[in-house]
């Protein structure tokens, strides 16, 4: 694939369609998922999006040791090591030629190239349904803001189809890129993850001031805004945090927060694709813990919620 076909957003990389949701925006929606992400949390449930390009993901349990994938790679990058094969990440190229011969389904590429038209007509597939419910389309990922010019064409295109579109986004985004799809966005799923610069940095690889200085300049635009805040044990869940957290919803002039409390979905994830998962012991928020950032929430004033966005 052509570099300057990417960057003009003539094709995109999409590591899947997901139908029938209702958490993500109001009615029933259908989610495209975006590769590439400039965050890389600690507890991140997609790894397998934080690279833009095709990744291959291995997993070793539903591996029958069969052979064919080692033959087939042509970069040399599969062995056969014992009970299954090893994949040397450095080596791979995620062409996906041994996914074609893997017949147990262990190899899988995570990231197709799509045009536009591809995207859109899937996406709309279920228009009858976005129109009965109130419904419609969120890109999601990764981060669609990577692929700002793919997500602007397509964002275009579902508008002239006067499809309601929603992106959910990590905010961190040079302006400049951001303002084109904030402009094509009836609704802004914009996550709050930690509140302080420093923290930040630890948890997720950057710091925070981009991120709030662009959820000012959406609110600035009087967007349609719900927050969306990751409850970690140990990472956000202290009083502090969640003050802090209020506290930019309400200088934002934001009232809804949706609340998502940590689970281990993605655990499977971080084995596919071959790194180290730091949160892998990680237990989920106990219901005092949850229950105890909603009652700070609504205190605030805030229309809180546990889960996703109905609305």
């Amino acid at each position: 694939m052509e570099s300057g076909k990417l960057r003009s957003g003539e094709f995109g990389i999409i590591t899947g369609i997901q139908k029938f949701t209702v958490h993500d925006g109001p009615g029933v929606r259908t989610m495209a998922f975006f590769k590439g992400c400039p965050l890389q949390c600690k507890w991140c449930q997609n790894p397998e999006t934080w690279d833009i390009r095709p990744e291959l993901l291995h997993n070793p349990g539903e591996c029958i040791g069969c052979g064919k994938c080692v033959t087939a790679c042509t970069k040399n990058a599969i062995t056969i090591a014992e009970k299954s094969i090893k994949v040397s990440r450095d080596i791979c190229n995620g062409c996906g030629d041994c996914t074609k011969t893997c017949y147990s389904g262990a190899l899988k590429i995570s990231g197709t190239y799509m045009t536009v038209d591809e995207v859109f007509d899937k996406l709309m597939e279920d228009e009858i349904f976005y129109k009965k419910s109130g419904g419609g389309i969120t890109l999601s990922g990764g981060e669609c803001t990577v692929q700002n010019e793919f997500a602007i064409n397509l964002l275009k295109k579902l508008k002239r189809h006067k499809a309601h579109t929603a992106i959910e986004t990590c905010g961190y985004c040079h302006w400049e890129n951001f303002k084109g799809i904030i402009e094509l966005a009836d609704l802004v799923l914009f996550d709050i993850k930690v509140p302080f610069d420093e923290q930040s940095r630890v948890y997720t690889g950057h710091g925070n001031s981009l991120i709030l200085e662009n959820l000012r300049r959406i609110s600035e635009m009087e967007k349609d805004i719900v927050i969306r805040f990751p409850l970690i044990p140990g990472v956000n869940d202290d009083k502090e945090s969640l003050q802090a957290v209020a506290d930019i919803a309400v200088r934002n002039n934001i009232t809804r927060l949706n609340i998502l409390p940590f689970h281990q979905a993605g655990t499977s994830k971080w084995q596919a694709i071959g790194r180290p998962y730091p949160f892998e012991d990680l237990e989920p928020p106990s219901d005092e813990k949850i229950d105890a950032a909603l009652e700070l929430f609504l205190s605030c004033g805030l229309d809180a919620s546990e889960g996703g966005s109905k609305a």
